[in-house]
């Protein structure tokens, strides 16, 4: 029978330690999401923008080394995954939020329908204006396809930037 050593203790702390500070994070920012949606989407598209800038950059001129770019990366491509999954648990509010802030005569109708498999509630939004109306199924259209293109396209830039850093180091080392 193994003995429970501090070290082995210690290592499950700092694991569950870590943990909390995830979930706390995704408290906070789905609490940022609520409160300023704006700020939340605007860096949900920035970082991969700047994904992009890094791998077309060049290691050569780059700020970061290997191991930081390797850093960096990872934490933007978790960071815009996690933000698409927030964005897609909330995209009705977010659309609602959007809409009564900045759409004039924005307004919402709740149907709901019984089916076998038990009560379905469905949502429409509404403006007073059909360019608004538009512009509202725009913005749902634009939010679906960032919410499985952002996370996609940040991952394989992420690949491609470390591919082209390790090739750079590597011809340096030689």
């Amino acid at each position: 029978m193994r003995s429970i050593t501090l070290k082995g203790v210690g290592n499950l702390v700092i694991v569950m330690g870590l943990l909390g500070f995830g979930v706390l994070g995704l408290f906070l920012l789905n609490e940022a999401l609520q409160k300023h949606p704006f700020m939340v989407l605007a860096f949900w598209v920035f970082l991969p923008i700047v994904m992009w800038w890094l791998k077309w950059e060049g290691p050569e001129r780059q700020f970061l080394t290997h191991r930081g770019l390797k850093t960096f990366t990872s934490f933007a491509a978790v960071s815009v995954t996690l933000l698409s999954i927030l964005i897609f648990l909330n995209w009705q509010r977010l659309r609602d939020d959007i809409g009564r802030r900045y759409v004039q005569g924005y307004f919402v109708t709740h149907d709901t329908e019984i089916t076998e498999n038990g009560p379905q509630r469905t949502s429409m939004a509404y403006a007073e204006h059909w360019y608004a109306q538009h512009a509202i199924s725009l913005l749902e259209a634009g939010l679906l396809v960032g919410i499985f293109g952002f996370p996609t396209i940040t991952f394989v830039l992420r690949d491609k930037a470390l591919q082209a850093s390790a090739s750079y180091e590597e011809l340096q080392s030689k």
